[in-house]
C-alpha cells in the first residue's frame, strides 16, 4: 500500500507560500532592526494584511490564528529587546527564533491554501506551537501585572473556539461556553505554574501538555469517542510527562 504522503511534491502553491513566508519574516525583521518604531509596525501591519486578504479561501477559519500569532511573536521580540545581556550570552537565539518563526508561518500560510494533505496534523502541530509561544510571552507580563490575565484568558480562549470549528466541531452556541471553560482551566493552570520551581521551559512544557491533553479530550467527547480507553490513555501520558517535567526541575527551599 502506497504511503501518504504529508504535503505533495513542489509545486507552485510551494512557491507562493515559501514567498509570502519570506515576505512575512522581512517584514518581522524590519520591526527588529527598527526597535519597534511606530513606521516599522505600520509598514509590517500594511504587509500582513497583503497576505492575509490575498488568500481567497480558508482565510476566515485561520483569521484569529494569523493574527493572534504574528502579534506574539513581534510581543516576544519587543520582550526579548528588554534584555540585551541575554543576546550576548546565546547569540544564536534570535536567528533561532526568525528560523522557528518561518517554518510555523509557512505552516499557517500552508493550511489557509489546503496545501497539505493531513490538514489536522498540521493544525495541530500549528496550534501546539502557539499555546507554547503564548505562554512564554506572558510568562514575564504576569510578573508586571496580573491584569494581564483577562488578556490572556480571551486569546486561549478564542483559539479553542478556532480549534473546534477548524475539526468541524459543531457546537453552535455551545461553542463559546466550552472554549470558556478550557480557556478558564488553563489559565488557571498557568496561574498556578507560576508557583512551581519549574523553571520557565519546564512551565511551559507543563502547561503546554495540559493544555494538549483537554483539548484532545474535549473534543472526543463532542465527537462521540470519548470513552474508558481514551481517558485512561490521557492520564497516562498526564502523569508520564508531569514526572518527567518534575523531575528535570531543580528543587529548592
Amino acid at each position: 500500500m502506497e504511503k501518504k504522503l504529508l504535503f505533495p511534491s513542489i509545486s507552485p502553491t510551494a512557491w507562493k507560500l515559501l514567498y509570502k513566508t519570506l515576505f512575512l519574516l522581512a517584514g518581522l525583521l524590519l520591526v527588529f532592526g527598527d526597535e519597534f518604531s511606530f513606521r516599522s509596525l505600520f509598514v509590517f501591519m500594511m504587509m500582513l494584511a497583503i497576505v492575509y486578504f490575498s488568500q481567497i479561501t480558508g482565510r476566515e477559519t485561520l483569521r484569529f490564528s494569523f493574527w493572534s500569532f504574528l502579534g506574539l511573536v513581534v510581543a516576544g521580540l519587543y520582550l526579548l529587546g528588554q534584555h540585551p545581556v541575554l543576546f550576548a550570552s546565546f547569540p544564536v537565539l534570535i536567528p533561532f527564533i526568525f528560523l522557528l518563526s518561518a517554518v510555523v508561518l509557512f505552516l499557517l500560510l500552508g493550511l489557509g491554501h489546503f496545501f497539505f494533505k493531513d490538514r489536522f496534523l498540521i493544525y495541530g502541530i500549528f496550534n501546539t506551537a502557539e499555546l507554547l509561544v503564548l505562554f512564554l510571552v506572558f510568562q514575564p507580563l504576569f510578573e508586571v501585572s496580573l491584569w494581564w490575565f483577562p488578556v490572556f484568558f480571551t486569546i486561549i480562549t478564542l483559539l479553542f473556539r478556532e480549534f473546534f470549528a477548524f475539526v468541524n466541531i459543531k457546537l453552535h452556541a455551545q461553542s463559546l461556553v466550552a472554549s470558556g471553560a478550557v480557556g478558564l482551566i488553563t489559565t488557571e493552570i498557568f496561574f498556578v505554574t507560576q508557583f512551581l520551581p519549574l523553571g520557565v521551559l519546564n512551565a511551559a512544557a507543563l502547561f503546554t501538555v495540559v493544555s494538549l491533553l483537554l483539548r484532545d479530550t474535549l473534543s472526543a467527547h463532542f465527537e462521540g469517542v470519548l470513552d474508558r480507553a481514551f481517558v485512561m490513555r490521557e492520564m497516562t501520558i498526564l502523569v508520564l510527562f508531569t514526572l518527567i517535567i518534575f523531575a528535570s526541575s531543580r528543587w529548592s527551599i
